[in-house]
């Protein structure tokens, strides 16, 4: 069945409150939903690319993050309460596949040929992913970009001491790592009640307008993309390590 309108997405709450919002302006947006993928090939890619002490740092960060998150529970809760977003699982028109880039992911996007395809918190997708229907492919990057790509932007910004670029972007998707083309950005102002673990629901609250503006302009035919800015550096960001983090919350108090 044709659709004009497809997310292909990972299971995250993120997604399932992206999902709603989504539903709520245009109704029927079936879900092709990525299974929990394996960490050890990414652990692998990282090692490679980052070192072992590092990658062992991000990890050790993973671990002492999941008993921290839970003392942010409740300002996350105040966060979706007041922005009205949704995280409940949906269980309708949700189609499952092992990966984005497999074969079945083409098939149902073929099926499907939808006119805008939303992105949200999956695997880089491929160039055959991307090249397979006439569609545009639209995603919420939670930092500014050019200047933050890859992991958590809006930590790294202020860790950089940049408020100025703490903010978010939807953008069209490319084989690269955040590198598409900017459809538009907005700036967050986290209070002190917030930290890594609650910014990118301010984001997204940010994000969700800019989003659902992109989808109706590209469904018309008319959406537009800003020109990025020259001369300023971009850089792909990933996990903090446990010491970094510590570090950095001590001595800057960014959390």
């Amino acid at each position: 069945m044709r659709h004009d309108i497809v997310i292909l997405a990972g299971k995250t709450s993120w997604t399932w409150a992206l999902a709603n919002a989504l539903r709520s302006h245009f109704h029927e947006v079936p879900i092709i939903l990525e299974e929990q993928q394996s960490v050890v090939p990414l652990l692998r890619r990282r090692i490679r690319r980052l070192g072992l002490f590092t990658v062992a740092g991000q990890i050790a960060f993973g671990v002492f993050a999941k008993g921290v998150r839970l003392r942010y529970r409740r300002r996350q809760k105040t966060i979706l309460a007041r922005e009205g977003l949704q995280v409940t699982r949906l269980r309708t028109g949700v189609v499952s596949i092992s990966s984005v880039n497999d074969d079945r992911t083409i098939e149902i996007l073929q099926s499907m040929a939808p006119k805008v395809v939303v992105v949200s918190q999956t695997a880089i997708l491929s160039r055959r992913v991307l090249d397979c229907i006439p569609a545009i492919f639209l995603n919420i990057h939670t930092g500014i970009t050019p200047q933050y790509r890859g992991l958590h932007g809006a930590y790294w910004a202020l860790v950089n001491d940049d408020a100025e670029n703490c903010g978010v972007t939807v953008h069209v998707v490319d084989a690269g790592v955040d590198t598409g083309p900017v459809i538009a950005q907005a700036r967050i102002s986290p209070s002190p009640a917030d930290s890594y673990f609650t910014y990118h629901w301010l984001q997204l609250a940010a994000a969700l307008p800019l989003l659902i503006c992109a989808v109706q302009a590209a469904l018309a035919g008319r959406l537009a993309t800003i020109e990025p800015k020259r001369g300023v550096s971009s850089r792909q960001y990933y996990h903090p390590t446990l010491w970094g983090y510590l570090w950095t919350g001590l001595r800057r108090g960014v959390w």
